[in-house]
């Protein structure tokens, strides 16, 4: 017995469906992990900037965690809000690298101050 048509091209569609990627999907995972990458290095930046010389490093830490729990929570809806999947991908990564480094640079340096 031949295939038919509807089978033949139902088993055309599974295979294409497995070979891209769902977006709903790859959204997700942009806000799970980038978005973790982006409010973790929006942390440690905002905690880079906000020591004080006379004051003790633990607030500061405190404040700069919970201000990149609250950028968590944007970039997640951000990752469902852009127009496409690359957009929330490369916005986040790229977003995450440009906070990261000069993050790390002054917490290398002792802080901003």
């Amino acid at each position: 017995m031949k295939p038919t048509h509807a089978a033949a091209s139902q088993s055309r569609s599974l295979l294409q469906a497995l070979r891209q990627p769902h977006p709903t999907l790859s959204r997700t995972l942009a806000a799970l992990v980038g978005g973790y990458l982006f409010a973790s290095a929006a942390g440690v930046l905002l905690t880079a900037l906000s020591l004080v010389p006379h004051e003790s490093p633990e607030h500061a830490m405190l404040g700069g965690g919970l201000l990149g729990l609250a950028m968590y929570a944007i970039d997640i809806t951000w990752a469902f809000g852009t127009r496409s999947v690359r957009r929330a991908w490369a916005g986040l990564l790229l977003g995450s690298v440009l906070l990261a480094v000069p993050g790390l640079l002054l917490t290398m340096r002792g802080g901003a101050a």
